[in-house]
């Protein structure tokens, strides 16, 4: 998987925005990740297909880490897949496990600060979740509405800029 990788890695240059912290169009989310897990989080609820079985992704560069989440429900008490989010010099793709919704008609997806001795500044663009091969069913998912479809209980440590 290593050659994936450096596929993947070679792709995210050849098509990195030109003020490198954005991969696509020119707006990307920031998250100012403290050194210390506070357990906040950036998210959208996403809608999805019942009996369906999807994956979530996101590319990031920059320092730190997150956690992806996915959750069955609003109460954050049904996790359905998770991936942890560390970011580097290089665009790199992170992406969960596949994970089946059920019965569900939608899901939320997270990005958690569950991470202790984490801290950095990351930056995170072209949010996915979908069936393999299929459509993406986040909403404004390079950033490029702002904060559109976007919420956010961390203001100080989440936002969303135009070529940060």
């Amino acid at each position: 998987n290593a050659n994936a990788n450096a596929n993947a890695n070679a792709n995210a240059n050849a098509n990195s925005n030109i003020c490198g912290n954005v991969f696509s169009g020119n707006w990307a989310a920031v998250a100012s990740i403290p050194a210390q897990a506070t357990y906040q989080d950036f998210y959208q609820t996403v809608p999805v297909t019942s009996g369906s079985k999807y994956t979530a992704s996101v590319w990031v560069k920059g320092a730190g880490s997150l956690e992806l989440q996915v959750w069955g429900n609003s109460r954050w008490t049904q996790k359905l897949a998770s991936a942890k989010v560390t970011a580097g010099s290089t665009w790199t793709k992170v992406t969960t496990p596949v994970f089946n919704v059920g019965s569900k008609s939608r899901i939320y997806l997270s990005f958690d600060t569950a991470y202790s001795n984490a801290g950095g500044t990351m930056y995170l663009d072209d949010v996915f979740v979908g069936t393999a091969g299929g459509t993406n069913s986040v909403k404004n998912p390079g950033f490029e509405s702002g904060n559109t479809s976007w919420s956010n209980d961390a203001p100080s440590i989440f936002s969303i800029q135009s070529a940060p």
